[in-house]
This record gives C-alpha cells, sequence and structure tokens, in this order.
C-alpha cells in the first residue's frame, strides 16, 4: 500500500485519493485529472508541507483547467470561483486552498517545476510566470475549442516513454497553455475577502478543524457570529460545511495511506460519533466510509500498474 502513490505518479487519470507524495527529482513535474473536493497535492520532490509551509504556497507553478462542474477557491486574499473552460495559474509561493467543489467538478492540474519554466518561458510575457510574491490572480477563460484540444494535449503525454519524453512534453504543454491564456479575455473582478476569513479558513485547513466557533473566532480576533456571517458572505460555504470537508479530506488520506480502523478515524478527525461521521461522509462522498473503502480496495487490486518515468 505505501508504495503505490510512487507507482502511480504519473498516471494522468490518477483518482484523488492515489495522488503521488513525492516526485522523482529528474522529472519536470506531475499532471493528474481531478474532482477537486478534497485535493491535498503535495509539493513536487518533498514531503507533505507543514501548516506554515502550505499557506506560503507551493515552490511550484502550478495550472487547474476546469472541464466541468464549479469550485471556489482562494487565492491570497481574492476568492475566484472556478467554472468550466476556467484556466488558473497560481505561480510560486501564492498561496491558494479549495473552499469547496460541486459534485460534477472534473479539473487538469498539472504542476511544473522551475527548472522547467525557466527553461521554456523565456519571452518577457512568459516571465510573470516566474514572479513569486505577487498577489495578482490569472484567471481567464478559454474557447471549449482550446479546452478540449488541451485537454486531449495532457492527455496524450507520454507516459512511461523515458524522462526526455515525458519531460519534453510537459514543456510543450506549459508553452501551449499559457499561449492559450493569453488569447483568453481577462476573467471578471474577483472578491477580497477579510484576513481574518482567510485565517480561519487555513486554521481549519490545516489541522485546526476540531475548533468551536467560539475558539476559532478568538484566534482570527472576531467574534463568532462575525466570523460565521462573514465567511458564509465571502466564501460561500459555512463554518461548519468547511470544516466537515477538512475532516473527511484527512480521513481519505488516512485511508489511502492504509488506515482501517473507521470508528478510530471519525474519533480522530473530530466527529462526535460514528453516526455524524458515516452521515458527513457520505454527503461529500457520495457513499459511506465503508463502501468506499470496499471500493478503493477493488481499485488497488485490479488497477493496471502504471509505468513509472524512466530515469
Amino acid at each position: 500500500m505505501h508504495e503505490l502513490p510512487n507507482l502511480l505518479a504519473f498516471c494522468v487519470a490518477m483518482p484523488i485519493r492515489l495522488q503521488p507524495a513525492l516526485i522523482p527529482s529528474h522529472i519536470d513535474g506531475f499532471l493528474v485529472k481531478t474532482d477537486l473536493r478534497l485535493s491535498r497535492f503535495s509539493i513536487v520532490g518533498q514531503t507533505a508541507p507543514t501548516p506554515a509551509q502550505a499557506e506560503q504556497g507551493r515552490a511550484e507553478l502550478e495550472l487547474s483547467l476546469s472541464l466541468r462542474g464549479q469550485a471556489h477557491i482562494l487565492v491570497g486574499n481574492q476568492r475566484l470561483t472556478m467554472q468550466p473552460q476556467s484556466m488558473l495559474w497560481v505561480r510560486p509561493s501564492q498561496p491558494h486552498l479549495i473552499i469547496d467543489a460541486s459534485p460534477d467538478c472534473l479539473a487538469w492540474v498539472i504542476v511544473f517545476r522551475k527548472r522547467l519554466v525557466r527553461r521554456v518561458c523565456t519571452s518577457p510575457d512568459a516571465r510573470v510566470l516566474q514572479a513569486t510574491g505577487s498577489q495578482d490572480v490569472l484567471l481567464r477563460r478559454l474557447p471549449q475549442t482550446e479546452v478540449n484540444a488541451l485537454s486531449s494535449l495532457y492527455a496524450g503525454i507520454p507516459i512511461g516513454a523515458g524522462r526526455d519524453v515525458f519531460n519534453a512534453g510537459l514543456g510543450y504543454a506549459l508553452a501551449r497553455s499559457y499561449q492559450a491564456f493569453q488569447s483568453a479575455p481577462a476573467a471578471p473582478n474577483l472578491d477580497a475577502v477579510h484576513p481574518a476569513v482567510r485565517a480561519a479558513a487555513w486554521l481549519l485547513r490545516d489541522g485546526q478543524a476540531g475548533l468551536s466557533n467560539e475558539a476559532l473566532a478568538a484566534r482570527v480576533g472576531l467574534s463568532a457570529q462575525r466570523l460565521s456571517r462573514l465567511f458564509k458572505a465571502q466564501t460561500g460555504s459555512n463554518l461548519a460545511d468547511f470544516r466537515n470537508r477538512q475532516r473527511i479530506a484527512q480521513t481519505v488520506a488516512r485511508l489511502a495511506e492504509g488506515e482501517r480502523n473507521l470508528t478510530g478515524l471519525a474519533l480522530d478527525a473530530g466527529f462526535g460519533s460514528y453516526s455524524q461521521f458515516h452521515r458527513v461522509f457520505k454527503q461529500h462522498m457520495g457513499q459511506g466510509p465503508a463502501a468506499y473503502l470496499r471500493q478503493l480496495g477493488r481499485e488497488l487490486r485490479h488497477r493496471p500498474t502504471a509505468k513509472p518515468v524512466p530515469p
């Protein structure tokens, strides 16, 4: 079980629960097709980040191309909506956090190492992708024809064809994607969020989901009532739903790591009872935890082995 993420690190249509934890040093990035609902992609080539590292953002450039559904994402101090055909670039060290996503959400997510970006993005316009510390959000909506073409391109990046071929495919995907982005119209204005809302979201995201509304509000310097109102108004999700989303994400990650004690997982995640855990899990995942675990086992047994990219 613990070797599986490395084995499947380059599977294009990899389910969210089988995300790669590490990417070999000779590979210039990775790509997945994901539903975004519980995504917690690790930093490329590193172990999972600490909460402080996570809020500072990934060290690499990340591209998301939405295929269907929608997701609300916090990028820096701004909230945006990823609709079908949306393309979002998150630059190095730019913090971003998924607030919620619709059940039918599906998107490509590609992460490019810095060295690949430096090698490919040499024109003045493209160097914006290397900028760090910028608050600008790079979000545009592409024509459907471009989305279809890019999706086919991503799906065709040659898995298992060797380091040079795979990295060249990633490089072409990077250049072609930014070309499509530059030709698309600018996105509508984004919504700024209150610093306390941003702080609360990150606290719940990174291990503080057990905090009560009162304790959470005290940590961010607002009353519980005001924080609840602001959070709902500025993110589109109420605190209880967002908190439960983080708890389920924690549980799904531990299931992927081999944990099988569902009751213990429920209590560790902060649920008061297994019945509450079962209800919330089914709401977010579309099935109960035991059914999900059985499905996960079937996928692990029957999934064809993905060929890793040779060094």
